[in-house]
């Protein structure tokens, strides 16, 4: 009998540990809530810890007013809010405050782009959000500092139709299968950046709102390989589920594809969001790599002396 659990699900969780997600099992340890309401979506605790270690200056009064700032935005759509909480998590944001030399606006950081490692990130399965009629449960749901960036659904590798069962559940919980009204909780999307249908042997990515037909595997783990994905994760068999983990949910690819390979359209129809395509990505990095290299090269060749400029002899 096919088991996404242990076909999938935990192997996905067990990766996001490999690549120093903090990971909570659900199916083997008792998690505490800490929300007041499951119609929240945010890890207000971690938020705020995160929020205050990334800008110990702050008072208690401002710490309060930007850890509710973030919760709070209002546009007219969730995907406006959306794009108006990729701004915030991007440009930062500010607060009056005098630091010693009269208040003035400081900048206030909801996430360490620099430092990686100074942000929180924690992966949670089953993790429960109320919408307007039904409480939906994705299988993973990934924060970092305490906003739930990416949302995962697994399923078994040995169903018949697991992209199409795994992106139905997705669009389900964005009430985006219009023929059934709203079942869904967008709580959850407003801060997504990443929403990928899993089954081992596939994976799909999209972001908020991508339409089924347009969610595409992630083939290239460029610059690594997959022999290298084998060595970090210990597995004699790289399976596009750790490709597209590696590829999508490295803590540090995480937050470079927020902050360079996201963008908002303005259409007819309304905004859209669109994130890069492995393709996309491959191509601006190796760029940035020749153009490094060809830099190094001319720095060099200038230290040794090889390299004359106009006019020598």
């Amino acid at each position: 009998m096919p088991n996404e659990y242990t076909e999938s699900e935990r192997p996905a969780l067990n990766t996001l540990h490999e690549l120093g997600w903090d990971v909570v099992d659900q199916q083997q340890t008792m998690w505490e809530d800490p929300r007041e309401t499951e119609s929240s979506a945010v890890l207000e605790p971690r938020l705020r810890d995160a929020v205050e270690d990334l800008n110990p200056w702050l008072t208690e009064n401002n710490l309060n007013k930007v850890v509710r700032e973030i919760q709070q935005v209002a546009g007219t759509s969730a995907m406006d809010e959306n794009e108006e909480i990729h701004e915030k998590l991007v440009r930062h944001t500010s607060v009056k405050q005098d630091r010693g030399h009269g208040a003035k606006h400081q900048t206030v950081k909801f996430i360490d782009y620099e430092t990686p490692e100074n942000n929180d990130f924690f992966a949670l399965n089953q993790f429960r959000v109320e919408g307007t009629v039904e409480t939906i449960k994705p299988d993973i749901v990934l924060f970092v500092n305490g906003l739930p960036l990416g949302v995962m659904e697994c399923k078994s590798p040995t169903v018949a139709e697991p992209r199409s069962d795994a992106l139905e559940q997705l669009q389900r919980y964005q009430n985006e299968r219009t023929e059934t009204g709203s079942e869904g909780a967008e709580e959850l999307f407003r801060y997504n950046q990443f929403s990928v249908a899993t089954w081992y042997e596939g994976a799909v990515m999209g972001t908020y709102k991508t339409p089924k037909n347009q969610y595409k595997p992630w083939r290239d783990p460029y610059p690594a390989t997959d022999e290298i994905l084998a060595d970090r994760f210990g597995v004699d068999y790289v399976s596009p589920q750790h490709r597209m983990l590696y590829a999508l949910f490295e803590p540090e690819r995480l937050l470079d594809q927020l902050r360079h390979f996201t963008v908002f359209e303005n259409k007819q129809s309304g905004t859209v969001k669109m994130v890069a395509r492995y393709q996309q990505y491959r191509a601006v990095h190796k760029a940035q790599n020749e153009s490094t290299n060809a830099a190094d090269r001319k720095h060099r060749a200038a230290s040794s002396g090889t390299l004359r400029g106009r006019g020598s002899p």
